[in-house]
């Protein structure tokens, strides 16, 4: 199985909030490159490994989610990455011991599902510095690019 790894904060969108809430908002450009990506790789499936998976769970509403954004994704969810420890956890103001702990979690965590579902070549799109070779990381103030794309379609292929 050929698979995205697909965060949403700083790929999809902007980190930016609608007005009077918490929600950020997913950016139509940013989706076009995306599908770009799906069109490109038509066997690629996409896991979330975003911490959206919290509040879209099941493979259906993450689809649906994406879907009704523009994301040429139907039929192509196959899941989400595991939920981080809830152990030990930092105080919620320690930005920089979230970040680091975070991409801690997310490498660990891509990295099984990786390895339990026998992918045979996937991409990381994130803004997080995971320290991976199939990582294209986002500049979160401007998310998924077409450049970005252009080197996640390259990685999905066998190259890099």
């Amino acid at each position: 199985m050929i698979a995205i790894f697909l965060d949403i904060d700083g790929v999809l969108n902007d980190h930016q909030c609608w007005p009077d809430t918490k929600c950020g908002r997913i950016r139509q450009e940013n989706m076009a490159h995306l599908n770009t990506i799906l069109g490109e790789v038509p066997e690629a499936q996409i896991v979330l490994s975003s911490a959206w998976r919290y509040c879209f769970p099941g493979t259906r509403s993450i689809e649906t989610l994406l879907a009704s954004h523009g994301c040429n994704c139907i039929g192509r969810v196959h899941g989400r990455t595991k939920f981080d420890p809830s152990k030990d956890l930092p105080a919620w103001t320690d930005r920089e011991a979230w970040h680091r702990l975070g991409c801690i979690w997310r490498l660990k965590q891509i990295t099984w599902y990786a390895a339990h579902h026998k992918l045979t070549r996937w991409v990381v799109l994130d803004d997080l510095p995971l320290n991976m070779s199939q990582l294209v990381q986002t500049d979160p103030d401007v998310g998924l690019t077409a450049g970005h794309a252009h080197e996640a379609i390259k990685i999905l292929r066998g190259g890099r």
